[in-house]
């Protein structure tokens, strides 16, 4: 009698003892973000949440590719050839040319631009290579601007207009490194059919005050880096020099509307504005004649 009694009772303790015992949680492994194959890409992190951008304005640049605009090509986006970006470098604000020759958007990262450039000083040309990472994006100061471009395909009333920010990076090729950090800044617009180009002055080298690329387009400024002891250099160049020439030389533009450039500047690299000189191409291989 006692020892069915025993064994009851231990029968009931052991029932109790596990359903008081807490059930086991399974770990779920952390799922990883997709990593980009491209070298130049490695450091950048693939998760969108560390964009800058809101997603609505991630989703647009997912649909609309801007890398047309980021060559400094014209409204109508057609050119075959980048646009050589001007401007003033140094304390003596001594000419220096810069181009995008290559611009690739990221395949994860639609506010990432891959950019392989040319930059060009006292005659000096240096490759460079590095990304362009957009910041921020907002409306353009004055869609009204929208009527004096020269895309026949822009429709006033249907047509987006938008200003954007970059951070630009970029590091010479050879040795020794040499770095360029800055800011780009693009005035755009995208087309119901989604055609983009970019928003300039009613006229050529009219400086627009109110616009982040100042009625050019696209301006880009920053700071020579040098990796060797000596002093970093600031420039400053844009897809129309005269629309930012008169604050760091005075009366740079001269002649008919100012379209000229003041001979007394010459001494500063100012010799040949208007020569055809194509020194970013790549030199052509002569042809095999059979």
């Amino acid at each position: 009698m006692y020892q069915r009694v025993y064994l009851l009772v231990v029968a009931v303790a052991c029932v109790c003892c596990q359903q008081q015992q807490p059930e086991k949680k399974v770990a779920v492994a952390p799922v990883e973000a997709p990593v980009s194959t491209n070298k130049t890409s490695q450091n950048i992190q693939r998760d969108s949440t560390q964009s800058a951008l809101p997603a609505a304005a991630l989703q647009m640049l997912q649909e609309v590719d801007l890398s047309t605009l980021w060559f400094g090509w014209g409204s109508e986006g057609i050119s075959q050839e980048p646009a050589v970006l001007e401007g003033f470098y140094g304390a003596d604000n001594y000419r220096f040319s810069l181009v995008f020759t290559q611009v690739r958007r990221d395949s994860l990262r639609p506010d990432v631009f891959h950019v392989r450039a040319k930059s060009r000083y006292k005659k000096l040309v240096d490759e460079l290579t590095g990304t362009l990472t957009m910041t921020s994006m907002f409306d353009y100061y004055d869609p009204g601007r929208l009527m004096f471009q020269s895309d026949s395909t822009v429709d006033t009333l249907t047509t987006k207009a938008y200003s954007a920010y970059a951070q630009l990076q970029l590091h010479r090729t050879r040795q020794p490194i040499r770095r360029i950090n800055g800011t780009a800044a693009l005035d755009f617009y995208i087309t119901q059919e989604r055609h983009v180009g970019c928003i300039t002055s009613p006229l050529a080298g009219m400086t627009d005050e109110e616009a982040p690329s100042r009625g050019s387009g696209l301006l880009l400024k920053g700071t020579w880096q040098n990796e060797l002891p000596g002093p970093n250099k600031r420039f400053t160049v844009a897809r129309d020099v005269f629309t930012i020439a008169d604050g760091f030389l005075a009366n740079f533009g001269v002649g008919d509307r100012g379209a000229m450039v003041n001979p007394k500047y010459r001494n500063r690299g100012w010799d040949d504005m208007w020569y055809n000189e194509e020194w970013w191409a790549e030199p052509r291989k002569p042809a095999l004649s059979l």
